[in-house]
């Protein structure tokens, strides 16, 4: 995931719908939310904020486990009355779950994405375990074949939307083919999926890194725009009609 290093660009996209890029800032209100967001986990060491009893595989700490970092984000918009709402996300999963009541849904249908999961999963799995028995290259061209028709079926239940009305499949409304593993899964889609669907006007967002270290040196506490190689080529279509 490359990050774009800026204290004021909270996501940023090209459209090639109307052939113009897109930013929603990083306004200083956001920066608040997202900082309580952090301080209210850290104090309270579950991110299971909602639920009437904490979950051991929703605790703070294991983020700081190493490889436990996660990306959080929150969003500002404003609903038809004039009211502010707050939208907070994770990239991902958390706790092996997409979703957590609090916290906005996956942009993906969940339940199909299941049956793909029941479908493909088992017979890679058990290819993989095959070849650490030994090397055979044509297994392991079928792995990949069979990995990519899984990727390619997983992307095609990603349906964005945006502020004027459309919606269209993820790989149609992306400015380029060959999407990244993981496109869509990120904090800035899941806001501005909710945010639109629920009839909201995004204001601000910001992206907080919690946690041990990530692999491209994101350090806790730290604030990171949307990243280019898995945001970068939708968001520019989910903001249109939102921002100019």
């Amino acid at each position: 995931m490359s990050v774009v290093a800026s204290s004021a660009i909270g996501v940023t996209g090209y459209c090639p719908r109307c052939d113009r890029e897109h930013r929603l800032i990083r306004t200083a209100a956001a920066v608040t939310a997202v900082r309580t967001l952090v301080e209210t986990l850290v104090a309270s060491g579950r991110l299971d904020l909602d639920a009437t009893v904490a979950h051991l595989r929703y605790r703070t700490e294991l983020l700081f486990a190493p490889g436990g970092g996660k990306m959080l984000g929150v969003m500002l918009a404003e609903a038809p009355g004039g009211a502010v709402i707050t939208l907070r996300a994770f990239s991902g999963q958390v706790g092996n779950a997409w979703f957590l009541d609090g916290w906005v849904p996956p942009v993906f249908d969940a339940i199909r994405a299941a049956t793909l999961e029941q479908t493909y999963e088992p017979e890679i799995a058990a290819m993989t375990k095959r070849l650490r028995d030994g090397s055979d290259p044509a297994l392991r061209a079928r792995r990949r074949e069979l990995s990519r028709r899984w990727t390619e079926a997983h992307q095609a239940l990603y349906v964005l939307c945006n502020g004027r009305g459309e919606r269209l499949p993820m790989v149609e409304a992306a400015t380029h083919q060959g999407l990244a593993t993981g496109t869509g899964d990120c904090c800035a889609p899941k806001l501005l999926q909710a945010a639109t669907l629920s009839g909201l006007r995004p204001l601000g967002m910001a992206e907080v890194w919690l946690g041990a270290p990530g692999t491209l040196g994101w350090q806790s506490g730290e604030l990171y725009a949307a990243c280019t190689d898995k945001c970068g080529p939708i968001v520019g279509f989910m903001l249109c009609g939102h921002v100019p």
